[in-house]
């Protein structure tokens, strides 16, 4: 209660006996009539400054219309401000107060208080001691109290039917059908209780006919067993594989009772029932959400909106529907829950601030266990952002306020502490979690090792040795780790060693591993391993069939194939890797090794396939890296088949694409190559080559090999066409061209050699002395060649220096 509620309070006119009874029995003729609201002001002034015998019963009358009017924080407030809190009937209800409001632990306490302060209260209050154990997760205790209450109390009814829902949640059914056939339910919504709780059992017992039989014709009045009815009719479908019935009984219910209490749990049934469908339609659900007449139902169906595109993989609209829910519903139960969520996407997609500023956000939850699950992602969120140290508080925050997640967090906070370097931190977080589960710590210590070992630490063959030597799932694991480690470090003969070593790695879990790493072993890099690797390859895939690692055998089964020759095996195992792996980058790069393996063979249809591969790879993620390298291949290998006009359309959508001057240039310098080729059956693309080729050479940006050679390519190509003065004009450009940046001698000689020769050729033998002269003048490689080439034709022609 803030500071004006107080004044108003204390303010209020005292009230006399008469007007006070006059106020409780108005409350009680309101609650039954179900308009609490009505009674709340009267009670308010008559509570205010009440005087005598009564007064204890006005607090108590107004806290209980509070109650029924939602509005149980201000019940507990006039609970603890009132001079009657010591009361047993104030305590009692403030108990009932706490409970509605989900604060469990202090509802507890003040229900063992009523019921030792006032007898008459003791069975109620039991019944509500047991009902916070329940909630609280102590199921045995509150079985113990339930069973308690007195056989001829009014409420032993209630504790039967509590003790018997709570057996049938832990498919304790035999008992809990004993308690429900063995005595009378004296009026009908009892009776309706009992009948849904025994189709209960008969669902959850897989006897769905039974079921049915006692769903037909049943029609509790009790809007909660109603929804409770509902969702067992759903379930009972959903056994039988009718979801889109279940679906269509889930919205006719809610169509028909939008005001229902359990709205809710009815959604989240219809959420289920979703899941399980192929392709949901979300028009019902979008419907719900635009009636405004109806807040509670439309902020829920929001809610399962982001649900199923969360499923679905629309993860943008996921994320905007969680943070809209989020947002308009403060203080709604499933905010948590959404909060988590959105996070964990946020996280999962990287955007890790974005994250954190939601966890920060988020209203501190009244429940320690949800409180600790947003701390939990929190410092998943710190560790995310490698804030180490604030993340191993956090995660140590999260141990110390939920038993359910204390080994997890413990675990987590001690894995950041080791990044954080805080060793003694560490180490006692690791000696608390042993506490908890030596198993884990352990894991932990593994862990430590993997992390050393990837960092290529000294001490982590020793790290993983005295694991290993712990025995057990973890000693065998550590063993295994040892022997990768070893490898790593070149130590083969070490690696097998402790390979052979590994005793039951079926029983340590890691068959698959040990599998995986056979094959990696049995690659020596010779010729003589093929053999090896394929057996080893074989036995992993016969042994583990739709494991995670299928992927990266074939991959590595592959890669030996391809080294012996056999490229149609290798590409078939390439081909398979990309259909079991659901990392695209990877998918990818089997995509590009298999179009390669299918090149290897030359054969024109092997080369057909191989582009259509390299098609399938580019699609797969346009923007990678591999993606720019398939687009080259596939332009070379059109270029091969002879589909010049394909290259040529590849190399300018590469030219396009990529942002690499380097590769920019390459393609230029490939792209006219194709035309050339190209102008075998179209003559005037010959120009367009040349023209590419001038214009490589004529940019700036060129490196000198990179003009060299287009210059050289266009003289070449202008010497095939006829023009001899164009051919000699682009060699002679590529030898006059500045030399002080970076010497190039290849396409240098290249085209001094060929511009000779085509002087020589046009009978112009003077000339080509003076191109070989040039040459012989520039130090280099090949100027002792061209010093030679000089003496013989002046000697062969005569040609003597003036």
């Amino acid at each position: 209660m803030n500071w004006r509620c107080l004044i108003l309070l204390l303010a209020l006119p005292s009230a006399k006996a008469g007007e006070v009874e006059d106020a409780i029995a108005r409350g009680r003729a309101a609650r039954a009539d179900g308009v609490p609201e009505a009674a709340i002001y009267d009670l308010k002034n008559a509570a205010g400054n009440a005087a005598g015998p009564a007064s204890p019963q006005v607090v108590v009358e107004l806290m209980r219309c509070l109650i029924a009017a939602g509005r149980e924080d201000e019940a507990v407030q006039w609970a603890r401000r009132t001079v009657f809190r010591t009361d047993p009937a104030v305590i009692f209800w403030r108990a009932q107060a706490l409970a509605q409001h989900g604060d469990y632990r202090a509802a507890l306490a003040d229900y063992r208080r009523a019921a030792g302060a006032d007898a008459s209260l003791r069975v109620e209050a039991d019944l509500g001691n047991a009902r916070m154990l329940e909630a609280l997760g102590r199921t045995e205790d509150a079985l113990a109290v339930y069973a308690k209450v007195p056989a001829e109390s009014a409420w032993s009814v209630e504790a039967r039917l509590a003790s018997a829902a709570i057996l049938i949640d832990e498919t304790r059914f035999d008992e809990a059908k004993r308690l429900l056939e063995g005595a009378e339910f004296p009026d009908r919504a009892a009776k309706d209780r009992q009948r849904y709780l025994l189709a209960r059992i008969a669902l959850e017992s897989g006897e769905v006919d039974d079921a049915d039989r006692l769903y037909e014709g049943f029609k509790p009045r009790d809007p909660r067993l109603a929804a409770g009815l509902t969702i067992g009719e759903a379930d009972a479908l959903l056994r039988r594989s009718h979801e889109d019935k279940a679906e269509d009984r889930i919205e006719t219910f809610v169509r028909e009772n939008p005001g229902n209490p359990l709205i809710g749990d009815l959604l989240a049934k219809l959420d289920e029932v979703r899941s399980r469908e192929r392709d949901p339609s979300s028009s019902t659900l979008k419907q719900w959400e635009n009636d405004n007449d109806n807040p509670i139902l439309s902020t829920t169906a929001t809610f399962y909106l982001a649900r199923g595109d969360e499923r679905q993989g629309r993860l943008d609209r996921a994320i905007r529907n969680y943070r809209e829910f989020i947002r308009q519903n403060p203080g709604h139960p499933l905010r948590v829950v959404a909060t988590v969520r959105l996070a964990r996407l946020l996280v999962a997609g990287g955007q890790i601030n974005d994250a954190a500023a939601v966890l920060a956000a988020a209203e501190a939850p009244t429940d320690r266990a949800d409180d600790a699950r947003l701390r939990f992602l929190r410092g998943a969120t710190e560790f995310q952002n490698r804030d180490f140290a604030a993340a191993t508080k956090t995660f140590v925050d999260a141990a110390n306020r939920e038993p359910a997640i204390a080994e997890s967090a413990l675990a987590n906070a001690a894995l950041a502490a080791i990044d954080a370097g805080n060793d003694p931190l560490a180490a006692e977080i690791l000696n608390a979690l042993r506490k908890e589960s030596l198993g884990m710590a352990r894991r932990i210590e593994l862990a430590q090792a993997f992390q050393n070992a990837r960092a290529e630490r000294p001490d982590a063959g020793e790290q993983l040795a005295w694991l290993a030597s712990q025995g057990g799932m973890i000693g065998e694991r550590a063993r295994l780790a040892s022997a990768e480690w070893r490898w790593e470090q070149g130590d083969r003969s070490g690696a097998q060693a402790e390979f052979r070593r590994i005793n039951n790695s079926k029983a340590a879990g890691v068959g698959d591993q040990k599998d995986y790493f056979a094959v990696y072993l049995a690659d020596d890099g010779s010729a003589r391993c093929v053999d090896a690797v394929v057996q080893a390859a074989q036995d992993f895939l016969t042994r583990h069939p739709g494991a995670s690692r299928e992927a990266d055998v074939r991959m590595k089964l592959g890669e030996v194939l391809m080294r012996a020759g056999d490229y149609r095996g290798a590409r078939v195992q390439f081909e398979e890797a990309s259909k079991h792996t659901n990392d695209s980058a990877r998918r990818q790069s089997a995509l590009f090794l298999a179009a390669r393996a299918a090149a290897g063979s030359m054969s024109p249809e092997e080369i057909d396939a191989a582009i259509y591969t390299l098609l399938e790879a580019v699609a797969s993620d346009k923007s990678s890296d591999l993606a720019t390298q398939a687009r080259w291949e596939q332009a070379m290998l059109q270029s091969a088949r002879g589909r010049f006009e394909e290259s040529v359309k590849l190399l300018d959508s590469l030219i396009a694409a990529t942002k690499d001057p380097r590769l920019q240039f390459a393609a230029r310098l490939k792209k006219g190559d194709a035309l050339l080729e190209w102008s075998r059956t179209q003559p005037a693309r010959a120009a367009e080559a040349i023209k590419e080729w001038r214009a490589v050479a004529a940019s700036p940006d060129a490196l000198p090999a990179e003009r060299n050679e287009a210059l050289t390519h266009a003289a070449n190509a202008s010497e095939q066409i006829g023009d001899g003065d164009g051919a000699i004009s682009a060699y002679y450009e590529v030898l006059t061209a500045p030399r002080d940046r970076q010497a190039e001698y290849f396409w240098y000689y290249k085209a001094g050699f060929a511009a000779a020769q085509l002087l020589l050729k046009q009978g112009r033998t003077k000339e080509a002395v003076a191109i070989y002269e040039k040459m012989a003048a520039v130090p280099g490689p090949q100027a002792a060649e061209a010093k030679e080439k000089v003496k013989r034709l002046r000697l062969e022609n005569f040609i003597w220096e003036d």
